[in-house]
């Protein structure tokens, strides 16, 4: 039996050592004109601890998932978050705090001595250090079954994949880190977008011939095939490869285990149809972040941020999403309004939280169809998946 105990202390280990890699790989890549001689990360712990027995290597890769989720301090929970850094960036929210850093990106003028866009960063090259870890171990250690060696592998790889999608979107042109041999990643060179596009696609074809159709776990919280092929279509709609985008959101758009929810207040649960990837809440207190950092209980003014109003106006009338995915406040005579997909902030004593992250679902599919078909000149087809 695997043990939260057991993912923490793995989680733990992965996360340390991480730590320093990314800490020589930035010193080097900012600093100085002499080498700093240091000793290297401890890898032969994580070789042949880690990944000693079917046990301790599943504990290692639902760590990363776990440490996506269990900290208020990474990419997905922090108040600074890719979602929230991104919509001041597209203009969806307002911000109401006085912090520089928040006031750069709300105002397209982001410097770079901006702390946010050093933490966004690193968080990002941590998760790929700990993904080339568990590659690394699937490949060379033989004491792990197969079978999970294989799914390892491939969820790995789907995650540097997820990762690295990231970092070329938002930093463009980066440095490819496939191992965990810290003296040459420290002196890697940025390579141009198009050379990380290509491993992103090796990794996901990759992803999908290693993994399963069947979720490895009793809920949609660890990926399979079609995760791997839900990034993989959006994958081809960023590159403009329309063909393959359409072909790959048609599969799973026929896929009979996902169909879209006609009750909003259902898609964003653990037991969603239309879910193709979610992230468990792993904190015993919090419902889920996103509810967390974004529901208004008092006026922002001074902390915190709101949609912004003529993102909510254009909404057209009676749109569902607008009267299930937002909310209202009224505070002192101004009106506030917020993301209100995710509905509970905090969790009661035993509770456990139903609303889980959801990073793909069948939605988007439509979506990726409808433009690939739409810039492929099948305008009807387009907007039938758009109707729908």
């Amino acid at each position: 039996m695997i043990t939260w105990r057991i993912i923490r202390n793995i989680t733990y280990i992965l996360k340390t050592i991480s730590l320093f890699v990314c800490g020589c790989f930035l010193f080097i890549l900012i600093a100085c004109d002499d080498f700093v001689e240091v000793d290297p990360p401890a890898t032969s712990l994580i070789k042949e601890t880690v990944f000693e027995n079917d046990v301790n290597a599943t504990a290692a890769m639902l760590g990363i998932y776990t440490r996506m989720v269990e900290s208020s301090s990474t990419i997905f929970n922090a108040q600074d978050n890719l979602t929230i850094l991104s919509g001041l960036n597209a203009d969806e929210f307002l911000n109401y705090t006085n912090r520089t850093n928040f006031i750069e990106f709300e105002e397209n003028d982001i410097l770079d001595n901006n702390s946010f866009v050093l933490l966004r960063w690193n968080d990002l090259y941590q998760f790929i250090y700990s993904c080339n870890s568990v590659i690394e171990g699937m490949q060379s250690i033989n004491n792990v079954t197969d079978s999970l060696a294989l799914q390892f592998e491939g969820e790995a790889k789907f995650v540097r994949a997820w990762m690295y999608f990231y970092l070329v979107n938002l930093y463009h042109n980066v440095p490819l880190v496939l191992s965990t041999d810290y003296e040459t990643n420290a002196l890697l060179p940025r390579l141009q977008a198009s050379q990380i596009y290509d491993q992103i696609l090796l990794d996901l074809q990759d992803a999908q011939s290693l993994l399963g159709n069947e979720y490895p776990s009793s809920q949609r919280i660890r990926p399979n095939k079609a995760v791997a092929s839900a990034l993989l279509s959006r994958v081809y709609l960023y590159l403009e490869d329309w063909e393959n985008a359409e072909a790959v959101a048609r599969n799973l758009i026929d896929d009979a285990r996902y169909m879209l929810e006609e009750n909003l207040d259902h898609v964003f649960l653990n037991t969603s149809r239309e879910a193709i990837w979610q992230l468990q809440s792993v904190n015993p207190s919090i419902g889920s972040y996103d509810a967390l950092r974004f529901i208004l209980t008092r006026a922002p003014i001074g902390r915190g941020f709101s949609l912004r109003p003529e993102f909510v106006d254009a909404f057209e009338e009676d749109d569902l999403r607008e009267t299930s995915w937002v909310g209202v406040l009224n505070s002192g005579g101004d009106t506030f309004y917020y993301p209100f997909k995710f509905k509970t902030r905090f969790l009661g004593e035993g509770e456990s939280s139903n609303e889980y992250l959801t990073v793909f679902r069948l939605a988007e599919m439509y979506l990726i169809r409808a433009e690939a078909r739409a810039r492929q000149g099948n305008i009807t087809g387009a907007l039938e998946d758009l109707n729908r």
